[in-house]
């Protein structure tokens, strides 16, 4: 029998790796809980390392002032870190800039999960540590499971302390290695009360708290889990370099739908779980609808976090227009092969309406889908966003003038109907006040239908409908036919304001889509770089007012275009420059240098840097800020892909 041969993929990743720039190796010293010896382990390490001739450096290590720890620090070198004052405290943080300039072999960066203060270009230290071993230095760290970002809900129902800072699942899953330092739980609360972990007066209500036995033991197997999870995939990998045969499961494809609720983090870490657990690709889909627009500042601040989050865990984020958000699920869903649907539980059912579910269920064969309810952190559940009464919805929902012409309608039929009384039969009076509430159905919205409607009933029955001058009437088949064909006007209206929503949209997303084809044909008719980059200036001009374009030949860095009200400073070049470097896009609705007013995206293709398109982001509507962004992405893309085929000198 012939020898099994690795599969053309697998040899096809090999050859990619190989071919990779140089990149430094990361390991993780991962423990359930502080106190377990994390630094302590690692800082031991180091002095091996050291003996072995190793240039190893220490860029920043916390010991919590605990003396067997400090002790481990002499001997070993130190790269001086940085002093900041912040509120009045001198905080010590990694100096960034020295560790690449000093490019050690190995460089020991303890407090992974540290959020940097302001003024820094990271917002976080993963982040930090990233640039480090993208300059192909090796980087050893540190970190407790429950600041694992997918973990983050789990470790609230477990703990009932909510962590604040977390670090990406994608960034601790690419670590080359992670070594577990475990703890039996009866020792640990042991160094707690001999004060190894915290002050010695503050133990018994740390351990009160959060230093429980039922805690260590859940945040224990939540570390195993993901110390086995890391050994199984680099298994696997081996298994497929090698060709050993194993049950290779079929790719599987998840979509999750992000709704602006306190939830949405929530539901974005649990699909990413599920995901994880079996190594499928998965989508966060976001469907704007008319009420975007109505939206809060609270509620897009949930939106804007779960959108990006999904981004830094791994997933495809997409942001699309439709009426109906069932709809635009299942016909992106058909379209892209999905195989499991994720969406969370609705809080209230509506007997009338249609869940998202019914209607997902409905139209999909084939298809899994599943309904979670995920917590929602104390603080956000505070925040509960107050209905409107009737009357305070129709006057939110609908401009003044519209409404004063629904009234005015109403009682200029009131008018000419008692004016003519004498004169008009039943049956006319009743199709002079439906052409009024007709009118209405094509101006207003449906709650001020509604209430105009109510209204022209109660008025019709006052003076129209015998005994004059009263709510009561002799009639009840007239009182109903009217009441009948009143409220068919609210049906016309419902109708004509879908349709109406339905043109909107199918406009909007058809003039975006036109803009895009129209620059991709005027790119492929261009004959010099000037006038290309005149062209990308020209349509980005449908989406912000200023842009500056950056081009790369070799190692200098040329500003080919900037627009008047573009300010060039040295700030702006260096963030050009990190962007190059690190392949990354910066700035405005970013992570790094995220307060500066500008977004810098690297023209990046087939994993080289061509250049960088500067878009000024200062003016625009936080509502449309991802689509904006995301639309900005696309034209880079098309431009940089332009770019490279005719223009290239790399």
């Amino acid at each position: 029998m012939d020898e099994e041969r690795p599969t053309p993929e697998s040899l096809l990743e090999i050859a990619k790796k190989d071919q990779a720039p140089k990149r430094g190796k990361l390991t993780i010293y991962l423990g359930a809980m502080p106190g377990v010896g994390k630094t302590y382990a690692m800082l031991l390490d180091t002095h091996i390392k050291k003996e072995e001739s190793i240039d190893i450096k220490i860029g920043y290590v916390e010991t919590h002032n605990r003396e067997e720890t400090q002790k481990l620090l002499e001997g070993l070198d130190i790269i001086p870190p940085l002093e900041i004052e912040y509120k009045g405290i001198i905080l010590k943080e990694l100096n960034l800039d020295e560790v690449l300039r000093v490019h050690p072999q190995i460089c020991i960066v303890d407090e992974l999960p540290h959020s940097n203060p302001p003024g820094f270009r990271n917002k976080n230290r993963y982040q930090d540590i990233e640039e480090i071993l993208n300059n192909g230095i090796d980087v050893w760290t540190a970190m407790n499971i429950q600041h694992l970002e997918s973990l983050k809900n789990i470790v609230y129902q477990i703990t009932g302390i909510e962590i604040k800072e977390t670090i990406p699942d994608e960034f601790v899953k690419n670590a080359d290695e992670i070594k577990l330092i475990d703890l039996p739980p009866e020792e640990l609360i042991k160094r707690l009360k001999e004060g190894k972990v915290y002050v010695p007066d503050l133990a018994e209500s740390a351990i009160k708290r959060y230093f429980r036995i039922g805690n260590i033991m859940a945040l224990r197997e939540l570390s195993l889990r993901i110390a086995a999870d890391k050994l199984d995939k680099k298994l696997n990998q081996y298994m497929k370099e090698h060709a050993i045969a194993g049950p290779w499961t079929t790719k599987e494809r998840l979509l999750v739908g992000i709704y602006a609720s306190p939830s949405a983090e929530s539901l974005v870490r649990t699909t990413y779980r599920i995901a994880s657990y079996i190594d499928a690709e998965w989508t966060a889909l976001y469907v704007e609808t008319e009420k975007h627009q109505y939206l809060s500042n609270k509620e897009l601040e949930w939106l804007k976090k779960a959108l990006d989050l999904a981004t830094s865990l791994g997933a495809n984020v997409v942001w699309t227009k439709d009426v109906d958000i069932s709809d635009a699920i299942v016909r992106y869903a058909k379209s892209n092969n999905i195989t499991k649907i994720i969406i969370g539980k609705p809080k209230k059912f509506n007997i009338l309406r249609p869940s998202i579910f019914r209607k997902i269920a409905q139209n999909t064969e084939y298809i899994d889908i599943y309904i979670v309810d995920p917590p929602i952190p104390k603080q956000e559940s505070i925040f509960i966003k107050k209905k409107s009464s009737f009357i305070n919805s129709i006057l939110k929902a609908q401009k003044p003038f519209n409404l004063i012409v629904g009234v005015l309608s109403i009682v200029s039929a009131t008018i000419v109907g008692l004016t003519l009384r004498n004169h008009l039969n039943q049956l006319n009076l009743v199709f002079m006040f439906l052409i009024a509430l007709s009118i209405n159905a094509l101006s207003l919205d449906t709650y001020s239908l509604i209430f105009m409607t109510i209204l022209s009933i109660l008025i019709f029955d006052y003076f129209f409908i015998p005994p004059y001058f009263s709510f009561a009437f002799s009639d009840f088949n007239y009182f109903m036919s009217y009441s009948i064909f009143a409220f068919i006007t609210i049906l016309i209206n419902i109708l004509y304001i879908r349709l109406n929503k339905a043109i909107k949209t199918l406009r909007n997303s058809e003039s975006k889509t036109e803009l895009l084809l129209s620059f991709t044909k005027d790119l492929l008719n261009s004959k010099s770089k000037e006038e290309m980059i005149s062209k990308l200036i020209r349509h980005s001009k449908h989406f912000v007012k200023d842009i500056a374009v950056y081009t790369r030949y070799g190692d200098d860095i040329i500003l080919e275009a900037v627009t008047r009200g573009m300010q060039i400073t040295k700030k702006v070049e260096t963030i050009v420059k990190w962007c190059i470097e690190n392949k990354k896009m910066a700035g405005f609705s970013t992570s790094t240098f995220y307060q500066e007013p500008y977004l810098y995206i690297p023209m990046l293709k087939d994993d080289k840097v061509y250049g960088v398109v500067v878009f000024d982001l200062s003016n625009k509507n936080a509502n449309y800020e991802e689509e904006l962004i995301y639309i900005l992405e696309t034209l880079t893309n098309i431009f940089t892909s332009a770019f490279k085929t005719v223009f290239s000198h790399q």
